[in-house]
Formats: structure tokens, sequence, C-alpha cells
């Protein structure tokens, strides 16, 4: 990773390259924005707080946002060519692969907007837990009575409850997010599921951490569920721990 600060004479720690901008009539802000390069060859531009803004294709940004080499960024009124100052050492075309997914100013979600998707996952996935549960203890009860074996059909009926509640939170929650950063329910309230930090489709193991930390943020009175109500980022206590963020899907 790599982290780029933009400006006239900008301020950098010793992990990060300064770029300074000639701008004689000083509209460029002294240290005006940073761009990171992440291992992937993704690009995130965030704004530092500049006076006269940063623009990426007309639009000024006030969140962090993906960008490529191909996109206008612009510091004040003075265009920015991207390719004179990043240096991507291998070009890969997948860098263009999901920019349009993601709004170069995008808002992030509101509590009730992700109360119902909660709701109406919860509903999903809980209803095809439900029919599952119905079908197989009627086997398994059907099973102990004629077997006798009654702890033993117990502790299957058990592991193979928990299996199958894994495999719905993998199929249903896991697989999708990492590819389409939506499940059934984020869809319908048209909000996103995003890492934090690079901005892209949050891995399988962060969306993991984020399923298991849902029993934190229930602790306490749903506490956890209810930080997004003044949490600067709309972060939940799972979307903390995991790094994750939710937007707004335009």
């Amino acid at each position: 990773m790599r982290e780029y600060v933009f400006g006239q004479n900008p301020t950098a720690n010793q992990s990060q390259i300064p770029v300074a901008i000639n701008d004689p009539e000083r509209h460029i802000s002294r240290t005006h924005c940073k761009i990171t390069l992440y291992d992937d060859n993704s690009l995130v531009i965030e704004d530092l707080g500049s006076k006269n803004g940063t623009f990426v294709n007309g639009t000024r940004i006030t969140n962090p946002c993906r960008i490529s080499l191909k996109d206008s960024v612009i510091l004040a009124d003075k265009a920015i060519d991207l390719k004179q100052h990043i240096k991507i050492d291998v070009i890969i075309d997948k860098i263009d692969v999901i920019i349009d997914v993601f709004p170069a100013n995008f808002t992030f979600a509101e509590w009730v907007n992700r109360f119902a998707q909660y709701l109406i996952d919860g509903f999903i996935s809980g209803g095809i837990l439900t029919i599952f549960s119905l079908i197989t203890s009627r086997i398994l009860s059907e099973l102990m009575v004629a077997s006798g074996l009654y702890i033993l059909v117990f502790l299957m009926s058990f592991i193979i409850y928990i299996g199958f509640s894994l495999l719905i939170v993998h199929f249903y929650f896991v697989n999708p997010i990492s590819s389409t950063g939506q499940t059934m329910g984020a869809k319908i309230m048209k909000i996103q599921f995003v890492d934090a930090e690079t901005l892209n489709y949050p891995s399988k193991g962060k969306i993991w951490l984020r399923t298991i930390c849902y029993a934190l943020s229930g602790l306490i009175f749903g506490i956890g569920f209810l930080m997004p109500l003044w949490n600067d980022k709309k972060q939940a206590l799972h979307d903390i721990i995991a790094n994750t963020i939710v937007i707004n899907k335009s």
C-alpha cells in the first residue's frame, strides 16, 4: 500500500509520498487530499479538509471514494494528471470493474433502512431455517421412537441444525455480500455493505466476523445495533469490529 499526499506543500509522514502541486494563485490547500494505492492496484481518494474542495468527475467529494487513473480529479480549480503522479507497477484491467458500483460522493445508510433490512433478511433466512427444522424434526422424531436411541438422535439433530444454520449464513449472507455487496434485504432497501478501508466489497472473512459479532451488538439491550444513530459513519458495533460501512446504493 502506498499513500500520496497532494497539496501546495503537503505534510506527510515517513510512510507517505508528498506530491507538491505548483499553484501560484494558491487555490490549492497546503495539504489538500490523499490518494491511497492498495496492493490490488485499487485507488481511493480522500479530501483532507481543503478549503476549495476535491472534485472527482465534476462532483465535490466529502467522503473517501474509489477512483481509477481514467477519472478526472480536480483540486480546487486545477486538474491533476494521475498517471504523472501515481506509479502503478502493474496496470490491471480489474481496476475499473466495480467503479460504477460506488457513487463519487456516497452517503451512509440511515438506521431505519438498516433496521428494515435486518427484518427482511431475518424473515427470509429464518423462514428457510424454520421449514428445514420442521422437516428434519419430524424425520428425527420418528427415528428416535423407532430406534430408542434418544440421546444419540438428539445430538445428531443438534449437529444438523447448527450445520444448516452455518450453510444459510454462508450462502445467504457471506457469498452475496462478497460478490455484490448486498443481501436480498439490502437490495430491497437499496443499501450496500462496503469495506470501510478500500470501499470494495467486504471479504468473506470480514463478513463472517461481522455476522458473528451480531451477538455482541445484541448484548446490553441491543445497544450495538443502535450505535448508527449517533456514530459519525453510522456504524453498528459489528461494523466497527469488522471495519465495514453501509452506504446507500444509487
